[in-house]
């Protein structure tokens, strides 16, 4: 700066780093990886939703928000969008956003008490009965007895409460690892450490499914990479709902493995017409026909699946 200029006083710097932290989106690649962040004032307008009715996507640096869900009346003050992965839960979401865009959530989800206590839940003693048992995150504070099934009755017992939140602990440990880079070894350690304990639903298991998904994948490891694909889908389409781009994402690469195996079994064939169908819409609607996802992606597999 010349020497007749000044920075703004210390507390207009304040003001401006506030809108720029706040108001900035992370600019993300096909696979949904944040390659970038940018400032898009216009775009900036939309309030947050853990259940969001709209998405942001990009082509290249360009951001487009779009519709995910139906609307009677088109008004843009009803128009949300997620500042972050909704994939964890409550009290980590409403702390991510309390932390980096300074307001509580109080949204819809936020406040369901189901949703919460499915995403923390262990699998039912009963292997006849698949209700989630809800463990609370200071059960060990409040609760004086260990939890039962609300569906069937079944107790559940100190040793298998105990391994349970063994297991958590080692789980948010190693994920908090692999922040950045993922260990398949590392993943098959723990997700042998939740079989039978962690319910489908729980989102701790989902996260680690999803980064067995991706470390598997970068090894070439094709029939693990598939049966991690399906379990993480139906987890992301309880949390995300039946349209959203990673949902999107994972359909597309799941589908990629289960034509790159050639498997001949007819269950196969059809999980794969209907994840190629299921992604087909879901980019439809979250990045449109022109969009290069759908050119190079979405219409190639819908050709390979034919002659699957």
């Amino acid at each position: 700066m010349g020497e007749n200029e000044s920075l703004p006083p210390p507390s207009e710097l304040l003001n401006i780093y506030g809108r720029l932290l706040i108001n900035s989106f992370n600019i993300m690649d096909i696979s949904m990886n944040t390659i970038g962040s940018g400032l898009y004032l216009g775009t900036s307008r939309f309030d947050h939703s853990c259940s969001p009715n709209a998405v942001a996507v990009f082509s290249s640096t360009t951001i487009s928000i779009r519709l995910t869900k139906p609307m009677e009346q088109f008004d843009w003050s009803k128009v949300f969008v997620s500042y972050i992965d909704v994939l964890q839960p409550t009290s980590k979401r409403i702390g991510e956003l309390n932390k980096g865009y300074y307001f509580e959530c109080c949204c819809e989800v936020c406040q369901d008490v189901r949703q919460l206590e499915d995403m923390l839940s262990m699998s039912c003693p009963n292997t006849n009965c698949l209700e989630p048992i809800y463990i609370p995150e200071d059960i060990q504070d409040k609760v004086p007895e260990c939890p039962k099934c609300t569906k069937c009755g079944e107790q559940v017992t100190q040793s298998r409460l105990d391994s349970y939140l063994n297991a958590l602990d080692f789980i948010e440990a190693q994920l908090d690892r692999m922040k950045q880079t993922s260990y398949l070894d590392v993943c098959q350690t723990s997700l042998r450490k939740t079989e039978g304990l962690f319910h489908p639903y729980n989102v701790y298991q989902l996260q680690i499914l999803d980064s067995a998904f991706s470390a598997a994948i970068d090894l070439n490891h094709w029939t693990e990479a598939k049966e991690y694909g399906k379990k993480l889908i139906l987890g992301q389409k309880k949390y995300y709902g039946d349209i959203h781009p990673l949902l999107g994402q994972t359909l597309l690469k799941t589908v990629k493995i289960l034509l790159l195996e050639e498997n001949e079994e007819e269950y196969e064939r059809e999980m794969v017409q209907s994840y190629i169908e299921h992604a087909e819409r879901i980019v439809k609607i979250c990045y449109g026909e022109e969009h290069n996802i759908y050119k190079d992606h979405v219409i190639p597999l819908l050709d390979n699946a034919l002659s699957f």
